[in-house]
C-alpha cells in the first residue's frame, strides 16, 4: 500500500514516503531502495545482474535486475537478504573476523536463487583487508557445477551507481508518462 516496512532508518518506518511528498508538493514521485537503485545504475546490459551491498553498519540488501528491469517479487521484499538463516540481522555491524563468511554466504545464497551473470558486490575499501577474493572465488567454484560460477565484481563506487541509478530510474518514469 506504499508504507515503507522494511526501513533501516527509523523515523520513515511505517511512512508512505511517496504519498507525503506527493501532497506537499503536488509533484509525482517514485521511491526506490538504495541497492536497487545501484545495481540498476551499474546494469548496462540485458544479462541478469545480482548486487548485493553491505554497508558497514547494518544488515546486506540485494538487487536482481532482468533484462534492464528491477525485480521486485510480489509484495516488493525481493533481495531482503537479511531474512536468510546465515544472516541474523542482530550481528551488524559485523565483527571484522565474519566478514569473509557472511560475504560467501550471501554471494553463494544470491548465486543459487537467481543463477546471475554477474554479482556485484557493494562493500567499503576498509573491508578489503578482511576478504580474500580469491579464496571466496574458489570455495565457491568448489560449490557450483562447472564454469556456471557467475562473475564476481567487487565494487566501492556504491554512491556513484546509486546516483546513476536514481538518473535512469527518472528517466525510464519520464519516458513512461510521454
Amino acid at each position: 500500500n506504499g508504507d515503507l516496512k522494511i526501513m533501516d532508518y527509523a523515523p520513515f518506518k511505517n511512512l508512505n514516503l511517496k504519498k507525503e511528498i506527493t501532497d506537499k508538493t503536488g509533484i509525482t514521485i517514485t521511491v526506490e531502495n538504495d541497492i536497487n537503485a545501484a545495481a540498476f545504475g551499474y546494469s548496462q546490459t540485458n544479462k541478469v545482474l545480482a548486487a548485493i551491498y553491505f554497508p558497514e553498519e547494518f544488515p546486506p540488501g540485494s538487487a536482481l535486475i532482468f533484462n534492464q528491469n528491477i525485480f521486485k517479487g510480489n509484495n516488493n521484499m525481493s533481495g531482503e537478504i537479511k531474512y536468510l538463516l546465515t544472516i541474523n540481522p542482530i550481528n551488524f555491524p559485523l565483527r571484522t573476523s565474519d566478514i569473509e563468511q557472511t560475504i560467501t554466504e550471501a554471494i553463494q545464497s544470491v548465486i543459487a536463487m537467481y543463477d546471475p551473470h554477474e554479482v556485484v558486490l557493494f562493500i567499503s575499501k576498509k573491508w578489503l583487508d578482511y576478504l580474500d577474493m580469491s579464496h571466496i572465488t574458489e570455495e565457491l567454484d568448489e560449490i557450483f557445477p562447472n564454469d556456471t560460477l557467475a562473475k564476481i565484481t567487487v565494487s566501492h563506487d556504491f554512491s556513484k551507481y546509486y546516483l546513476d541509478g536514481l538518473i535512469k530510474i527518472g528517466l525510464t518514469e519520464i519516458s513512461m508518462t510521454e
